[in-house]
């Protein structure tokens, strides 16, 4: 019998104990589930790490597929003193705004990109394979039952690195999506200011003020999702990306787009301000970096 919130007490370690009767479906559906209590997704959670979470396959990731189309992106000018407004006890400001303008449209190719983060499990595997020191990652080593929690303190470099080396195993092309494509599989045909709509809910991503201060297993809020149905646009890990955010100051004839990295969606050690599906930075040097990343393929047309 599937165990459920009523028969589910006591400190962590016994309700993985409970846990462990369940099969791997089972442990899906109670990780899936927003009508279970955080304590017990986590643990289900840990539990499929600890077993192998079947939703985490290395060499075939669930990709999902983008359609082309003109997606709208960045804020408008005058949003900007209204969401300053909203969000100035978060310390955001007009002039901090202005990385994410001006309002856009712009015309994407289709493409590929990961329902999920790259995990913890996937990154130490090239990073073993590869023999590349895992020390700034875990100092402590890999945690096993944080396996399928999103991976991150990633370089840029080592993001492209491993989607080299992912592109080797496979026989694919795998990269890092661009800003724009990231935005738009985020915030979708309606450009929401959230991947879930445009008002921030608590519950519906691992931001701050869930109070986890940690990560937590991949597609763990997935009434969260985008309109693509992508998982953890918001929260968790910051993500790498491959556009750098001078592109977005650009105006008409005078600009010039430099690939180089910006990060997008928030984290658990962020408030909602960075969960906006505009918000972008390029600080890669804070002393504790939640930064991750998920990759993105190209389709070839035949």
């Amino acid at each position: 019998m599937a165990l459920n919130n009523q028969c589910i007490d006591g400190p962590f370690e016994d309700v993985i104990d409970q846990l462990l009767v369940l099969d791997l479906p089972q442990l899906i559906e109670m990780l899936e589930s927003s009508e279970n209590e955080p304590i017990l997704r986590l643990a289900s959670g840990a539990v499929l790490a600890h077993r192998g979470d079947p939703r985490i396959k290395l060499d075939k990731p669930d990709m999902i597929t983008i359609p082309s189309g003109y997606a709208q992106l960045g804020l408008a000018e005058c949003e900007l003193d209204e969401i300053a407004s909203r969000y100035h006890h978060f310390g955001l400001t007009k002039d901090l705004l202005r990385r994410e303008s001006p309002e856009r449209e712009v015309f994407i190719s289709h493409f590929r990109i990961a329902k999920y983060c790259v995990t913890n499990g996937e990154f130490h595997q090239f990073l073993t394979d590869t023999q590349t020191c895992e020390k700034q990652i875990w100092p402590n080593g890999l945690d096993p039952l944080r396996r399928n929690n999103p991976v991150f303190s990633v370089t840029p470099s080592l993001a492209k690195q491993y989607c080299q080396w992912l592109s080797n195993r496979t026989n694919r092309k795998f990269r890092l999506p661009t800003d724009a494509e990231w935005e738009f599989a985020a915030s979708g045909q309606e450009h929401f200011q959230f991947p879930w709509g445009n008002e921030f809910q608590a519950g519906m991503a691992n931001s701050l003020e869930e109070n986890f201060f940690y990560t937590t297993p991949v597609g763990m809020f997935p009434i969260g999702a985008s309109p693509f149905g992508l998982l953890d646009m918001a929260g968790n890990v910051e993500e790498i990306t491959l556009t750098s955010v001078k592109e977005n100051l650009c105006r008409k004839n005078n600009c010039q787009i430099i690939y180089e990295t910006s990060l997008k969606g928030g984290s658990f050690a962020k408030f909602q301000d960075h969960a906006r599906t505009t918000f972008r930075h390029s600080n890669f040097n804070s002393d504790f970096s939640v930064v991750g990343f998920r990759i993105a393929e190209d389709i070839l047309n035949n």
